[in-house]
C-alpha cells in the first residue's frame, strides 16, 4: 500500500492540504492526520530501519536517498560491519579522505544486496580497498572477473565455517 503525505497550509482562512512527498500528513480513513499519530500499522522492516538509525545517527545520511527500506537496512548492515574490520591493515588506509583515498568494496555493495549476498560476505576486510577517490567513483557498481571470483571464495570460506 503506497502511503501519500501532504502539506498543510492555510488559505483564505481555512486550512488545506496539498500533497507533498515530504509532507508529515497523511490520508486516513478520509481525514488528514499527522503521520506519527496514524494508526497505520508499522512493518518489521521499518521498526529494524529505525533500530539501526537510532544507534547509529552519524550513518543516517548515507541512506536518505535510497527509497526502498531493504536496501537501507542493507547498506546500514553492511556500512557497519565494514566500520568494525581492522582498516588499518589495508594498503593507504592513513590515506583516507574525501579528496584523497576512499574505502571501496571490491564487489559492490548494491550488487550483493540485488545478487542477495548477506552483508557480512559484502564487509568482509578480504572485499575491501582504499581506491584514489577518481578511480573509485569512475568503478561504481562495475564487477570484474576478478571480484566475482573473490567473492565466490569470500562466500565458500563462510560456509566452510558453518
Amino acid at each position: 500500500m503506497e502511503i501519500y503525505r501532504f502539506r498543510g497550509i492555510n488559505y483564505k482562512g481555512k486550512r488545506e492540504y496539498v500533497f507533498d512527498p515530504k509532507g508529515s500528513y497523511i490520508r486516513v480513513n478520509g481525514e488528514f492526520v499527522k503521520e506519527k499519530f496514524s494508526s497505520l500499522p508499522v512493518s518489521d522492516e521499518d521498526t529494524e530501519l529505525s533500530v539501526l538509525l537510532k544507534a547509529n545517527p552519524h550513518i543516517k545520511s548515507r541512506v536518505k536517498g535510497i527509497k526502498n527500506v531493504k536496501k537501507q537496512i542493507y547498506y546500514l548492515k553492511v556500512w557497519l560491519l565494514t566500520e568494525a574490520n581492522d582498516l588499518t591493515v589495508l594498503k593507504n588506509h592513513d590515506k583516507r579522505g574525501f579528496k584523497k583515498y576512499h574505502l571501496d568494496h571490491i564487489f559492490p555493495i548494491s550488487m550483493g544486496f540485488k545478487e542477495q549476498i548477506p552483508p557480512k560476505v559484502i564487509a568482509d576486510i578480504r572485499n575491501l580497498q582504499f581506491l584514489y577517490h577518481r578511480k573509485n567513483i569512475k568503478k561504481s557498481d562495475d564487477i570484474t572477473d576478478e571480484s566475482r571470483l573473490l567473492i565466490n571464495e569470500i562466500i565458500k570460506s563462510y560456509e566452510k565455517t558453518i
